[in-house]
């Protein structure tokens, strides 16, 4: 996945977590969407280690 693709993926993530708490969804359903932002921002952190620049 490229840069741009992950940092939009990051902040639709974002968004549905947000979401998911001002609508009142089930913890799990909440920490499910927060593990995946989680993996994400990790992904993303080793994607700029490999290129060895982040934004």
């Amino acid at each position: 996945m490229s840069r741009e693709m992950l940092q939009q993926e990051i902040e639709d993530a974002r968004a549905r977590l947000h979401l998911a708490l001002e609508s009142g969804e089930s913890v799990s359903e909440f920490y499910d969407k927060s593990v995946y932002l989680d993996q994400l921002i990790a992904d993303y952190i080793d994607l700029c280690e490999r290129e060895k620049e982040c934004v």
